[in-house]
């Protein structure tokens, strides 16, 4: 007879270590990954048949927790699962053999960063979210005021240095994801590029008269004015959520 489905009562801990590992007595996990990428090591599902599990990554980090099946045994038919937002949560049973997913859940809640960029100098009134939307993908907002820009290809990043998903956006030639606004007084319309596997978005422009390749990245001084606001918003496929 197959055992009843359980979690251990008075079984919650917080853990934060680099590489963590499964108590016989555990059902709750709560890790802290903001010093780094993170490892749980799960016992064997074997002869724990019924038994649940749930962790949730608790910080607003992009450090990876990497939750590990024992040997060969795999969670959700994979031989690991990583959760990369705060309040992910992932909760999974044995089936005696390995491990089965039940759950697996987002914290659909805005997290302020700072993003990387290029060519645009110095940036500041940063208010730039991300907030995690499905599976694979985030929400992402920008607004900051240019510095001075430079004659260099106009990048800026997504956060924690996350990869434009290569399953969803060309590696060969850049998607035209959305539209980025200025406040300059420019004729034109300031248009956002993805590339898969790459960490930030380019920049290009669609100009009333045909001159400018859209789908080419441009240098910021050419699409944005120094010392102004910019600010654009886009959904994102991200390839690390893609498992």
């Amino acid at each position: 007879m197959p055992k009843i489905d359980k979690v251990h009562k008075n079984a919650y801990r917080s853990l934060s270590g680099a590489s963590e590992s499964m108590l016989v007595s555990d059902g709750i996990i709560r890790f802290d990954t903001s010093a780094g990428a993170r490892t749980f090591n799960l016992l064997t599902a074997v002869g724990r048949e019924g038994h649940i599990m749930e962790v949730e990554k608790t910080t607003t980090d992009l450090n990876g927790l990497t939750i590990d099946p024992n040997s060969t045994e795999t969670i959700g038919g994979k031989t690991t699962y990583i959760l990369y937002t705060v309040g992910e949560k992932l909760r999974f049973r044995s089936n005696g053999t390995n491990w089965d997913i039940l759950d697996h859940t987002f914290a659909m809640e805005p997290v302020a960063f700072t993003p990387t960029t290029s060519g645009f100098g110095t940036i500041s009134g940063v208010e730039c979210y991300y907030e995690r939307v499905s599976k694979t993908h985030l929400q992402l907002i920008y607004f900051f005021i240019v510095g001075t820009t430079t004659a260099v290809e106009a990048q800026v990043g997504l956060p924690g240095s996350l990869t434009l998903n290569d399953a969803v956006y060309s590696t060969d030639e850049p998607d035209l994801l959305g539209v980025a606004t200025s406040n300059a007084a420019l004729d034109n319309l300031n248009v956002i590029l993805a590339t898969g596997n790459d960490t930030y978005f380019n920049f290009s422009r669609q100009d009333n008269v045909g001159t400018i390749n859209k789908l080419l990245p441009q240098t910021a001084s050419s699409i944005f004015a120094s010392s102004l606001e910019a600010s654009f918003a886009c959904l994102t496929s991200i390839k690390e959520f893609d498992q």
